[in-house]
């Protein structure tokens, strides 16, 4: 395995506008937002595959889950829950969010010119893997939705996929900004995905390797809308 040299530029260019526009937003306190909700540890780098061979590192630090907006930053390697608390026909924005055993395959690297390896934090997760998804449905708490996000292999495929299962009374819709990897950083896009009905799954994927991703602007689908993915 080769390691490829792509720098990249904070995560917080990313967290500070979640599904906003990037003109003119001030990058967030850390310490500040994760005193007061739920954050990741960070302190390493997940390894993603830009080829059969040859990988680079996306810097996962000390953040949050769930950002300002009500959006939620996912890195290459996680599975979370992010549960809601909806009024009717409102989703609303998540209220919390638990992490899990990762789904999808995930090398990190801890330090510089150390090897890729398992991140050995993903032992001590909750393990919830079933074989079909209205079965880990019913595993979360109510009103949850599971989000799994990264490479379809762990060593020498750069495909990626996000994978998305709900236990909401309703169809949900949701939309998500895609960090691909760029010189010097990350090119953002938004991108629409498919509605996903209760006790099912979407999965969304890539050809090409990607950095964090950013979900949000999550609703119900309203009765009679057409089961669009745009």
């Amino acid at each position: 395995m080769g390691r490829y040299s792509a720098s990249a530029v904070s995560l917080f260019l990313i967290a500070g506008i979640g599904m906003a526009a990037a003109e003119d937003v001030p990058p967030p306190d850390v310490e500040k937002v994760c005193a007061a909700r739920a954050c990741r540890a960070g302190g390493y780098e997940a390894v993603v595959f830009v080829d059969a061979e040859r990988y680079t590192t996306i810097p996962v630090s000390h953040s949050p889950y769930i950002l300002d907006d009500g959006s939620v930053l996912v890195f290459p390697g996680e599975t979370i829950a992010v549960q809601f608390s909806p009024n009717g026909d409102t989703l609303g924005a998540p209220v919390a969010v638990k992490r899990y055993a990762p789904h999808l395959p995930a090398l990190i690297v801890k330090e510089d010119g150390a090897q890729p390896e398992d991140n050995p934090d993903d032992a001590t997760l909750p393990v919830i893997k079933e074989n079909l998804p209205a079965d880990e449905a019913a595993k979360l708490p109510p009103n949850s939705l599971l989000i799994s996000y990264g490479q379809l292999k762990k060593i020498g495929d750069h495909g990626m996929e996000l994978i998305v299962e709900q236990n909401l009374p309703q169809t949900i819709k949701l939309g998500a900004v895609v960090a691909e990897l760029a010189p010097g950083g990350y090119k953002q896009h938004y991108t629409s995905t498919c509605p996903i009905m209760p006790k099912m799954s979407g999965n969304e994927m890539w050809p090409n390797a990607l950095g964090p991703i950013v979900l949000g602007k999550f609703h119900f689908l309203a009765a009679g809308n057409s089961f669009s993915c745009e």
